[in-house]
């Protein structure tokens, strides 16, 4: 494999592969690495020697684990490592600042590496069907972030920072144990869509109400048991459609407004 050094697509998915050799990292103007759906248990080291390679698609393999050499990968703009069983990320991941997507998503993930706020250029994000339990508190610094989903998780607070990434626009949290909601969310211009199904929560923040770009915002399966006057009224007007844009909120099946 090492003698192909000018390759720079190598597709090798949909086979039964569980190991890939050392040479891996001879490839030098390698650009696209496709292993995706296959029986990897771990990557060689000399995956980090891939200085040129922009994407890399592992997902769907048997993946405990990425060696610390993958934040030598200084090119890689998207990394999908979903539907592995990923238990800790390399502290190196934050080394990765040109990443733009990073699909984590169906993994068995508790914690994140700090340096995962380095990541200032992700746009999309993708942590779900994992089981963490808290979330790092410097996520502000990827300011770029557009797309985080964060559902089917264990986290019981509403990630610290999330309120200040002004260019997010979909933010999933559904089925997880949330609580409440931070009161600034309404300074949150970009965001538009927003899953908060199935957690715990009892009451709603009146800054949803100050979302500027909000047209969807689903809250089924939560025991919302108090609003204030000021959310019932933009519940109704959303409801009556007397606001002059289309916003969808959805409830719980059965849930009146009248009897909180």
């Amino acid at each position: 494999m090492g003698s192909l050094k000018n390759l720079m697509i190598l597709h090798l998915r949909d086979n039964r592969i569980a190991d890939l050799p050392d040479s891996i990292g001879k490839l030098s103007h390698l650009a696209v690495l496709d292993l995706h759906h296959n029986l990897l248990k771990c990557l060689p080291d000399s995956i980090g020697q891939l200085s040129n390679l922009t994407t890399l698609d592992l997902h769907d393999n048997l993946l405990a684990t990425l060696p610390t050499t993958i934040g030598s990968l200084a090119s890689l703009k998207e990394l999908s490592v979903y539907e592995n069983r990923l238990t800790d990320l390399p502290e190196s991941i934050g080394n990765l600042r040109a990443l733009v997507e990073l699909l984590i998503n169906h993994n068995r993930l508790k914690t994140l590496p700090r340096s995962f706020c380095k990541l200032i250029h992700l746009n999309t994000l993708n942590l779900s069907a994992n089981q963490l339990l808290s979330f790092p508190p410097g996520i502000s610094a990827c300011a770029n972030l557009r797309k985080l989903y964060l559902s089917n998780n264990k986290l019981t607070e509403f990630p610290e920072g999330i309120t200040e990434l002004n260019e997010l626009v979909f933010l999933t949290l559904n089925n997880n144990q949330l609580h409440s909601i931070p009161d600034d969310i309404g300074k949150m211009q970009s965001l538009g869509m927003i899953h908060l199904q199935d957690n715990q929560i009892s009451t709603l923040p009146e800054g949803i109400v100050d979302l500027p770009s909000i047209f969807m915002l689903n809250v089924k399966n939560n025991p919302i048991s108090e609003l204030s006057d000021t959310l019932k009224g933009w519940i109704e007007a959303v409801r009556s459609k007397q606001l002059h844009k289309s916003i969808r909120v959805l409830l719980s099946e059965g849930f009146d407004i009248d009897m909180i």
